[in-house]
C-alpha cells in the first residue's frame, strides 16, 4: 500500500459537490410535487366510498376474534 493508491482530494471534492447539487435538485422537484399529490390523495379520498363496518372482520387476517 503506497500513496498512489489514494484519491486525489480535489476530485473527491468535485465528485461531492456534483452529488450534493443533484441532491438538491431532487429535494427540491419532491418539494414541487407534494402538494400535487397531496390534492390528489385529498381528492382520491373524498371520491372513494368509506368501508362499512361489517366488512372489517373479513379483513382481519390471524388475529383473535
Amino acid at each position: 500500500m503506497g500513496v498512489s493508491s489514494m484519491k486525489d482530494p480535489y476530485q473527491v471534492l468535485r465528485q461531492k459537490e456534483s452529488d450534493l447539487e443533484r441532491i438538491r435538485k431532487e429535494v427540491e422537484a419532491l418539494r414541487s410535487v407534494i402538494p400535487l399529490l397531496s390534492e390528489a390523495l385529498e381528492r382520491n379520498d373524498k371520491e372513494r366510498p368509506l368501508l362499512e363496518a361489517s366488512a372489517l372482520p373479513a379483513l382481519r387476517t390471524g388475529g383473535a376474534d
